[in-house]
């Protein structure tokens, strides 16, 4: 279970589809979880993104949609993701292209995501990351809603 929060949205709970799409995207801060979500990984085909040359691995899960991760071809890098979210109006894609990689500590991290569907589009950039410092447990509590002022803006009867 989760909760997002967005500034013109709010705070709402994750649905089952928001929870498999946040689990597919840790695959990149924790590739080994490729090998627990998928049941067969291959290599589907070589494409260009941008102007890199990848290799396309189809990872298929069941009872779900195919996933496609593009690899640099040169440095193994994901590139992107492709992943379907099952919806009332069909399977609906969202591409995430990962980009600006830095190394941190000896790991290469991609410091911008952008993230497009055909119902949104995000640029995430990152500017800072340190790895395995202590959290404290707080900052994942799910925020209260906005209290609602009382007796202001109430039309006159």
């Amino acid at each position: 279970m989760g909760w997002t929060a967005v500034p013109v949205r709010g705070v709402r709970d994750m649905t089952a589809s928001d929870l498999d799409g946040a689990r597919l995207d840790d695959i990149v801060f924790s590739p080994r979880q490729a090998q627990q979500l998928f049941t067969e990984m291959k290599v589907d085909k070589m494409e260009k993104v941008s102007d890199r040359e990848t290799y396309v691995v189809r990872g298929i899960r069941q009872n779900y949609p195919p996933v496609l991760l593009y690899f640099d071809k040169d440095a193994g890098l994901l590139l992107r993701m492709v992943r379907y979210t099952d919806s009332p109006f069909g399977m609906i894609p969202t591409q995430i292209d990962y980009a600006d990689y830095r190394n941190v500590d000896g790991v290469m991290v991609a410091f911008k995501r952008t993230i497009t569907s055909p119902l949104d589009h995000q640029v995430i950039v990152v500017e800072k990351v340190q790895q395995n410092i202590p959290i404290d447990g707080s900052r994942f509590a799910k925020p209260q809603p906005p209290a609602v002022a009382t007796g202001q803006g109430q039309p006159a009867r």
